[in-house]
């Protein structure tokens, strides 16, 4: 079934009459047939590379190009990638664009929500510092969500309208009059922008699970987070998978306005698959749907 899965992937990839995902398609070719769980008898381990390979990293690939055109439109210098979802799609991005000033920014719903509601310093100053020149440069990159928390946290910081852009891959609205307020306050102002609606977030968050807890504070030391809520063994296959694929991408060279959308209509198709098609890591772990807050992280 996983083979199938990448076929359909690299069809939708071939159909695109300029040619212009041939690199990547032998980059899917090459490091499928890498597959080191092919020898091991272990069929969830082999179907996690597949997927990894054949669909995912193909998402985030285009993802990013349509997330760097947009970018450029509003000339930002500073892409904040959300933990922890965005710890494979960060990677990526450096691949194909490595002189961007690229964080791994450190946030969680329940951290912004704190941040926003009792002023913490030292988060405060951690933020500034990703800044590389204004916030109104910078724009907020997460996977699954509602640009809620990025929005109110940045506006309580530097005041009405001082928010970074917000660019979501997808959310479970049906449409931009579901988001909260503050979000279509700031769609309105075109800072906000959704690809992919009425999705569920729970496989695309599978397929870019992070190695790390959630986070709940920051202090004097930097992060505090809770123990990973899975056993960090069942990622292996994602991770390694990722990180092979990182070694053959190449930096992408922007020749001509990139059509977005014709982006669009790829990441939709890929999009599609992954909603179609639990995880094979859901085998090994049961996705949380909420992080409680911790008491001991205060």
């Amino acid at each position: 079934m996983s083979n199938q899965l990448i076929s359909d992937v690299i069809y939708f990839l071939h159909s695109d009459k300029d040619h212009k995902w041939d690199e990547l398609i032998e980059t899917i070719h090459l490091v499928n047939k890498l597959n080191p769980y092919i020898s091991t008898n272990n069929e969830i381990y082999e179907y996690m590379w597949n997927e990894q390979c054949g669909i995912n990293v193909p998402l985030m690939y285009i993802a990013s190009i349509y997330l760097y055109t947009h970018a450029k439109k509003h000339n930002i210098d500073t892409f904040l990638f959300a933990t922890r979802d965005c710890c494979h799609w960060i990677e990526i991005f450096k691949k194909l664009y490595p002189n961007e000033h690229c964080v791994y920014f450190n946030c969680s719903r329940n951290m912004l929500d704190g941040a926003t509601k009792t002023d913490n310093k030292y988060y405060d100053d951690y933020v500034k510092n990703c800044i590389k020149t204004d916030v109104n440069k910078c724009i907020f990159v997460d996977i699954h969500g509602t640009g809620k928390r990025a929005f109110s946290y940045f506006e309580k910081k530097y005041g009405d309208g001082q928010v970074p852009y917000n660019f979501l891959l997808s959310t479970s609205y049906r449409h931009y009059g579901e988001f909260p307020s503050i979000t279509q306050k700031y769609y309105e102002k075109g800072k906000f922008l959704n690809l992919i609606f009425d999705a569920r977030g729970s496989p695309i968050e599978m397929l870019n699970y992070d190695k790390q807890g959630t986070l709940q504070n920051y202090n004097h030391k930097g992060t505090v987070r809770d123990p990973p809520e899975y056993e960090l063994k069942y990622l292996e296959a994602y991770h390694v998978c990722v990180k092979y694929m990182c070694r053959h991408i190449k930096e992408f060279k922007h020749d001509s306005e990139m059509n977005l959308e014709s982006l669009y209509k790829i990441i939709q198709k890929i999009y599609r698959v992954i909603q179609d098609n639990k995880p094979a890591i859901s085998v090994n772990i049961k996705h949380p749907v909420k992080h409680p807050k911790s008491e001991d992280a205060k």
